[in-house]
C-alpha cells in the first residue's frame, strides 16, 4: 500500500510516539569513527548495526526507544547527555563504501542543518557509529498529517478551502524558506506533521532526498513509488526541482479536501485531484491545474505564488461557499506568529514550559457537531446572533494567516487589550462566515461599550502628548534665552577684566621656558652596528629538532631552578645547567664595567628554548624545507630588547619569533646600547 491509501498504520518512523522539541545543536554531529579509520563496508549496510535501548552512540546520546522503520532508515528516540534532551537519530539503510561518499553525505546534512525556520524539522548533523551512519534531528511532538487526516475521515468530517489554506500556508513558508538553497524532494502528507500545540512542521529535509536518490537506481524508493512525487522524478533524479515540490503541494492540498483518499500516480492521480478542486469552484480548479502540469515547465513558479494564489481564491469564494463547507471541521491547527520565535534559536520551536496538552479525544469533534446542528436551523437570526456557549470557535485574521480559535471572552479580552478592533476579520468556525468583528451580534455589545472608552482614553493621551510637546517647546525657548543672557553677562565681566584688571605680563627669560630632562632620563640611541654573535650549535640542534630527542627531556633544556640573573623569556622553558652561572654578573657593583659576552646572550636564548623551538616546529608543519631565519635586535643597558627584526621567514613564524625575542630579559650591561645579529639557521 503507498501512502496515498492514509492508512493509519503506513506511517513515518518519526510518527508513532509524542515528540518533544529540542533546541539546536551547534556545529555538526561528531564522528564517532576517526577521519583516518577505515570507512564501512561497502556490503554493510548501514542500518545493519541496530542500536539497543540504553546503547551509547557517538559518545553523546543515549538510545531510548525503537520508533521504527521506513524505507532507507530506522528511527530512535535517543536522549542527549550533556543535556537531557530528546532527539531523533535516523541510521541509514543505504551502502556507504568510501571516504568520499561519507565526506559528500555530511556536506548535504551540514547544508540542511544551516535551512532553520519554524515550519521545518530541524537537522543537527551526521554521525557514525562502526558502520552505521546516522542523521540526527529534531524531535517533534504530534502525528502526520497522513495519520490525523486519515482519523477525521474515520469519523466522517470533512476539512475545507479555509482549514486547507490554513495548513497548507505554513508549507508553503517552510519550502520557500527551502527553495533558497536547496530542494525537498519527498513531500507527502507523512511529511508534514502537525504538533501538539497545533504547529505545522515538515520533516524529512536532506535525509528523504538521499535515500530516494540512492534506492532509485533499483527502482524503489519515494520518486518511484510515492503518489505525490512529480512524474518527471521517475525517470531521472536530475529533474528535481523547485517544480516538483509545487506539484506534491498541489496534491496534498486536494488530499486534505478530498472525502476519500487519491490514488494512483502521474496522470492518474492528478485527474483526481482536478476533480476534487472542481467542486469548490473554477478558480481552485485552475490553481490546481497549473501545479499539478505534467510538464514542469508549465507549473507555477514557486510555493509562495501558490500559498498567494490559494489565499486570494478562498478570500473570494467564501461567501459561495458556505453551504459545501457546514460540515467542515479542522486540524486544531494554529497560526504562528514570527515575533514567537526564540531569538537564541530563530529556526527552532522552543520546548513548551508546561507539560504538553492531552491527546484529541477520538470521539466526535464537537465543532463539526455544531456545524450540524447550525445547518439544520431555518431560522437566519439564529445564525447571526449564536449563543455564547463558551467554545472556542472564532479564528483572528492577522497578516493573511488566522490565530486561535479563541472563544468569545478571550475575544472580548483582547479587544480590550487593543490586540484587535471592531474592524478585525473574524472567521467563525461553525457558520464558516468571515466578517468584521463589529458585524458579528455577540460581540456589538461589547464593542459598543468598550470603543466610547478607548476613544475617550486616546483622546485624553493625545491631549496630554500635546500638552508635553507644548512645554517642552516652552521650556527650550527659555533655556535658549537664558543661556544667550548668560554669554553676553559672562563675556561682559571677561571684557572688563582684561581691559581694567588684568595685571601686565612681564617677559620670562628663554631659559627658564625649557626643562632639562637629560638628569632624569637617558635614553641611548640604537646602535649602528650589530655584532654576530657565536650561536651555540647543541642548542640550534635541539630547537630544529624535528621529533622529541631525548636530550631535550631529559636536560630540560631551559628550567632554571634559581634566580636566573634578569632571564625571563615569553613563554618558554629555561636552559643550561643549573652550576652554568658565570652569566650572573651584578653590573659593575665593585666599580668595574661590564661588556656582555656571547655566553651571556646565548644562555639567556636557552632560557627560552621552549618558546623558539614551537615557532620552529610550527614553521616545520608549513614548510618542511624550512632552514631557519637571521635574527637582529639591540640589548639596553638595562637588558631588555628592542628592534626586533626576522629576516628569511614567513608571516607566522616572523611573528610568532619577533614576540618571543621581544620578551627576552638579558644580564644587565654597561654602555651603549648593544646590537646583536643572531643566525637561528641550520649550519
Amino acid at each position: 500500500m503507498t501512502e496515498g491509501t492514509q492508512d493509519p498504520n503506513n506511517s513515518d518512523p518519526h510518527e508513532p510516539e509524542e515528540h518533544t522539541s529540542a533546541e539546536p545543536v551547534t556545529g555538526e554531529i561528531p564522528a564517532v569513527v576517526p577521519e583516518a579509520s577505515t570507512p564501512p563496508a561497502a556490503s554493510e549496510p548501514a542500518a545493519s548495526e541496530s542500536f539497543a535501548i540504553g546503547q551509547e552512540v557517538g559518545g553523546r546520546f543515549v538510545v531510548e526507544q525503537l520508533l521504527g522503520t521506513s524505507e532507507g532508515g530506522t528511527s530512535y528516540l535517543v536522549g542527549e547527555q550533556s543535556t537531557g534532551r530528546k532527539m531523533v537519530l535516523k541510521v541509514l539503510d543505504i551502502s556507504v563504501s568510501e571516504e568520499t561518499a561519507y565526506q559528500s553525505l555530511r556536506d548535504q546534512i551540514k547544508a540542511g542543518s544551516q535551512i532553520r525556520h519554524k515550519n521545518l524539522v530541524q537537522v543537527y548533523g551526521l554521525g557514525r557509529e562502526g558502520n552505521a551512519i546516522f542523521v540526527a534531528m529534531e524531535y517533534v511532538e504530534g502525528q502526520t498529517l497522513s495519520r490525523r487526516i486519515g482519523k477525521r475521515r474515520d469519523l466522517g468530517q470533512n476539512l475545507g478551502p479555509h482549514s486547507v489554506l490554513n495548513i497548507v500556508a505554513h508549507v508553503c513558508n517552510a519550502l520557500e524558506k527551502i527553495h533558497e538553497t536547496t530542494i525537498h524532494g519527498t513531500l507527502t502528507p507523512l511529511n508534514v506533521y502537525v504538533t501538539t500545540r497545533g504547529k505545522v512542521k515538515v520533516s524529512n529535509l536532506v535525509f528523504g532526498r538521499i535515500v530516494a536518490e540512492a534506492l532509485h537506481p533499483q527502482g524503489e524508493g519515494l520518486f518511484i513509488r510515492s503518489n505525490f512525487a512529480a512524474p518527471e522524478l521517475q525517470g531521472s533524479v536530475a529533474a528535481l526541482s523547485r517544480a516538483a515540490d509545487v506539484f506534491s503541494l498541489g496534491l496534498i492540498s486536494c488530499e486534505l479536501l478530498s472525502a476519500t483518499a487519491l490514488e494512483g500516480q502521474g496522470a492518474v492521480i492528478r485527474e483526481q485531484a482536478l476533480a476534487v478542486a472542481g467542486r469548490f469552484g473554477e478558480k481552485f480548479a485552475a490553481l490546481i491545474s497549473r501545479a499539478t502540469e505534467l510538464d514542469p515547465a508549465r507549473r507555477m513558479g514557486s510555493a509562495a505564488e501558490f500559498r498567494d494564489t490559494f489565499t486570494d481564491m478562498v478570500d473570494e469564494m467564501t461567501a459561495a461557499a458556505g453551504a459545501e463547507e457546514s460540515d467542515e471541521t479542522d486540524l486544531g491547527v494554529a497560526s504562528i506568529d514570527d515575533a514567537e520565535d526564540p531569538a537564541a534559536s530563530p529556526m527552532v520551536e522552543a520546548a513548551p514550559a508546561e507539560p504538553a496538552p492531552p491527546p484529541e479525544p477520538v470521539e466526535e469533534d464537537p465543532f463539526a457537531r455544531a456545524a450540524r446542528i447550525l445547518a439544520q436551523k431555518s431560522s437566519p437570526q439564529a445564525a447571526q446572533a449564536p449563543k455564547d456557549t463558551g467554545e472556542a470557535r472564532y479564528l483572528v485574521s492577522r497578516a493573511g494567516l488566522d490565530y486561535g480559535p479563541f472563544t468569545r471572552d478571550q475575544i472580548i479580552d483582547q479587544l480590550y487589550k487593543d490586540e484587535v478592533d471592531e474592524f478585525t476579520s473574524v472567521l467563525d468556525r461553525i457558520t464558516q462566515e468571515r466578517v468584521v468583528l463589529g458585524d458579528l451580534v455577540i460581540f456589538q455589545k461589547a464593542i459598543a461599550e468598550y470603543v466610547p472608552v478607548r476613544e475617550e482614553r486616546r483622546r485624553r493621551e493625545q491631549e496630554q502628548r500635546d500638552k508635553v510637546v507644548k512645554s517642552a517647546k516652552t521650556a527650550g525657548k527659555g533655556v535658549m534665552v537664558l543661556g544667550v543672557l548668560a554669554a553676553v553677562a559672562i563675556g561682559a565681566v571677561f571684557g572688563v577684566w582684561w581691559y581694567f584688571i588684568r595685571p601686565a605680563p612681564t617677559e620670562l627669560p628663554m631659559d627658564k621656558l625649557f626643562v632639562d630632562l637629560s638628569a632624569q632620563y637617558h635614553m641611548e640611541p640604537p646602535p649602528r652596528e650589530f655584532d654576530k654573535v657565536a650561536v651555540d650549535n647543541d642548542l640550534l640542534a635541539l630547537i630544529f629538532a624535528k621529533d622529541e630527542p631525548a636530550a631535550v627531556r631529559r636536560a630540560g633544556v631551559g628550567r632554571r631552578r634559581g634566580g636566573a640573573g634578569g632571564a625571563g623569556g615569553a613563554g618558554g622553558a629555561g636552559g643550561g645547567d643549573d652550576d652554568d652561572v658565570s652569566y650572573l654578573d651584578l653590573g659593575g657593583e665593585d666599580g668595574s664595567e661590564h661588556v656582555l659576552s656571547d655566553a651571556e646572550i646565548n644562555n639567556t636564548i636557552r632560557q627560552s628554548f621552549g618558546g623558539i623551538r614551537q615557532c620552529i616546529l610550527a614553521e616545520f608543519k608549513r614548510d618542511p624545507g624550512f632552514k631557519g631565519v637571521t635574527v637582529q635586535f639591540f640589548i639596553k643597558p638595562s637588558g631588555s630588547t628592542g628592534g626586533v627584526k626576522v629576516a628569511g621567514g614567513s608571516g607566522p613564524v616572523v611573528e610568532c619569533l619577533t614576540t618571543r625575542f621581544r620578551g627576552m630579559r638579558f644580564p644587565q650591561h654597561s654602555g651603549l646600547n648593544k646590537g646583536v645579529t643572531y643566525p637561528l639557521r641550520l649550519q
